[in-house]
């Protein structure tokens, strides 16, 4: 039986979560540098070929670094969404907040170094969704 994207296999996750980040990225207005630091790929190439090949439902074997930048992305979205601060979320990803684990920064500039900051700015953000 040949596999097809939807059987659940990694790749048809993977190329579901690229195409989901597309349109988030989209949606909050992130250029392409940002959208590579985000998803921690510096090889142009590599990212416009994954961008490309999810694009056209292309079986991709996505990295498992990315697939974990991926799924905290979709995460910090769903939150966004239910504190209801989705028709702001490229304002809020962009400005300075001073509680931890901001620190002045923008919780963007965060999302976009390791993972340990970005798996903060997930835990921020499920946290405040306890309130």
């Amino acid at each position: 039986m040949t596999k097809t994207e939807g059987d659940g296999d990694t790749a048809a996750q993977g190329g579901a979560a690229y195409r989901t980040f597309a349109i988030i990225a989209e949606e909050w207005q992130l250029n392409v540098d940002e959208q590579m630091q985000l998803l921690a790929i510096s090889d142009r190439h590599l990212f416009d070929d994954l961008k490309a090949r999810t694009a056209a439902h292309e079986r991709v074997e996505v990295p498992s670094a990315i697939l974990e930048r991926l799924g905290c992305v979709l995460s910090i979205y769903a939150s966004l969404r239910i504190l209801s601060l989705d028709d702001r979320a490229a304002d809020w990803l962009r400005g300075p907040y001073h509680a931890p684990p901001f620190e002045g920064r923008a919780a963007l500039d965060l999302m976009c170094s390791d993972f340990a900051e970005l798996s903060e700015v997930v835990s921020f953000l499920l946290a405040k969704r306890q309130y």
